[in-house]
């Protein structure tokens, strides 16, 4: 996972990549040394937080250190929402018509909107309480809105400032995601480009969302 920073307070650009086993950071008083380690900090602190919620729902969309983080059970919208997707899904998949559909944009959008309001919420708190209001953590030199920018193996999750917010500004899938109708029960495939989800036909519901989330992970 690497982290980046734009334009974050004296900031102009700022990279932290987990993956690397030793970082060393060093510069001039007043640079935005200590802005950029308490930012990182707050951000792995609230995917740490929010992967151990309890009173959860079954609503599943993202994974880091293969734990679920998941909706609390007061989002009901949402996972009424996401039930309704999957049904229009599956409906469209016992037409004979149809072989195979490019879920790719449904799934971006859903776990936009159930980022947006979780973890980005949670991230934005802890933002106003380590560092003041949002709007004023802009670069004041290139006057550029904040930018966070999350890199996972197969997402990217780019987070932006907003007046006096953080929103979910886009989120990025490596690879399209795909579903198809087999008579048979088959893993899902991976290939380059790709991940291909199949749907059996003598299932009733098949949970979308859980499903995808697993596989951009692992």
């Amino acid at each position: 996972m690497k982290i980046t920073l734009k334009d974050f307070g004296p900031i102009s650009h700022f990279e932290f990549d987990l993956e690397k086993d030793l970082h060393v950071i060093f510069g001039k008083n007043n640079i935005g040394k200590s802005y950029a380690i308490t930012a990182v900090y707050l951000i792995l602190k609230n995917l740490i937080q929010t992967s151990n919620r309890k009173g959860l729902s079954e609503v599943e969309f993202f994974l880091v250190n293969r734990q679920y983080f998941t909706l609390p059970n007061k989002e009901n919208d949402i996972e009424k929402n996401v039930t309704k997707i999957e049904k229009g899904i599956t409906d469209k998949l016992k037409n004979k018509d149809v072989d195979e559909l490019d879920i790719t944009k449904l799934i971006i959008s859903i776990l936009q909107t159930i980022i947006n309001q979780v973890l980005v919420k949670d991230l934005e708190n802890s933002f106003k309480n380590s560092f003041g209001q949002i709007d004023q953590l802009s670069n004041k030199y290139s006057k550029k809105k904040l930018s966070i920018t999350i890199e996972f193996k197969e997402f990217i999750l780019e987070i932006e400032s907003k007046e006096d917010s953080l929103v979910v500004k886009e989120l990025k899938i490596i690879r399209s995601i795909f579903i198809k109708n087999v008579n048979t029960k088959r893993k899902p495939l991976h290939s380059e480009n790709k991940i291909v989800l199949y749907f059996n036909k003598k299932d009733d519901h098949i949970d979308i969302v859980s499903d995808c989330v697993q596989l951009l992970y692992f």
